[in-house]
């Protein structure tokens, strides 16, 4: 199975598509048409279903038929949280509800916006639904993308909804702008979004345990965090029944215990990884990395 080579599967067409569904049929309307997506992606994304296979099978330990409707299920929900992200970012956030699970820390560091914080998630639920959270506060929310094709769709989003209350830090192998970038947004006492699941270079790449298998994260994120001093915080936004999103965060700890810079960013990743791993178990078919996450 290939890698994850930088792009997000759907595209501009697909948001585009989904747009026209909610602002003309509504939300239903456009949950209803991914039974019609869904059994395409199956056969027509081979790569992104045989890691979705190996993903049920090997990890999450499922029967063969019942890992046969896990692809279907994850998959819906993929297209579920895209939907609903397409909704929130157009004025229809009144469709949710929301609960809330250790906010109470974050909450505290916003109101005083005495300084800038980073955020660490991962491709787990749908963390861009926290921008109507965000917005309570007037924070500037800049999410560092490594997705090749995600300025393309937040072109399309904005002009279609209208403008979204974040940035987008790209980052690139052929040069460390996003660095100076970084550390422009933490100094104006902005929120700095990591998704600390992927990275550009395999090479850059830890080895750890996660979900019983090793696995390769980013250090980059917690490095970063380290090295600014930000306040850091353990973020994730997942998808319950009855269109119900549940913030979950917790403010990072194990790193200010260190004084060695490399055991800082060691225990910053380890305390990540103990904190993703349960939220995984419990919202398995919410882990959108559609490729061969897993070394052998």
């Amino acid at each position: 199975m290939a890698d994850w080579n930088g792009k997000t599967r759907g595209g501009s067409f697909g948001y585009g598509f989904f747009i026209f569904l909610i602002k003309h049929l509504g939300l239903n309307a456009a949950y209803a048409f991914l039974f019609i997506v869904v059994p395409y992606f199956v056969p027509f994304a081979p790569k992104a279903t045989a890691a979705s296979w190996k993903y049920w099978r090997k990890i999450h330990k499922k029967s063969f038929f019942v890992a046969i409707g896990k692809i279907f299920q994850h998959y819906y929900r993929f297209g579920q949280v895209i939907i609903d992200k397409i909704a929130a970012s157009s004025g229809l956030e009144k469709e949710f509800s929301f609960s809330f699970d250790g906010m109470d820390c974050l909450v505290d560091h916003l109101k005083t916006g005495e300084k800038g914080a980073v955020m660490i998630g991962a491709h787990v639920g749908n963390w861009e639904v926290s921008r109507v959270f965000m917005k309570e506060y007037g924070t500037k929310l800049n999410v560092v993308m490594l997705d090749g094709e995600y300025q393309k769709i937040k072109d399309k989003l904005e002009a279609t909804m209208g403008s979204n209350s974040f940035g987008v830090i790209p980052v690139s192998t052929e040069n460390i702008d996003h660095i100076f970038k970084i550390q422009s947004a933490l100094a104006s006492n902005e929120v700095v979004c990591f998704q600390g699941d992927r990275f550009i270079r395999k090479e850059d790449a830890k080895t750890v345990q996660f979900l019983g298998y090793d696995a390769p994260f980013p250090p980059g994120p917690h490095q970063i965090a380290t090295m600014t001093g930000a306040d850091t915080f353990y973020f994730f936004v997942v998808r319950e029944s009855g269109k119900r999103y549940r913030f979950i965060c917790r403010k990072a700890e194990a790193a200010a215990k260190e004084t060695d810079r490399k055991i800082k960013v060691s225990a910053s990743m380890q305390e990540y990884i103990e904190f993703l791993e349960p939220i995984v178990r419990q919202y398995p078919e919410q882990w959108f990395n559609y490729y061969d996450f897993w070394k052998e």
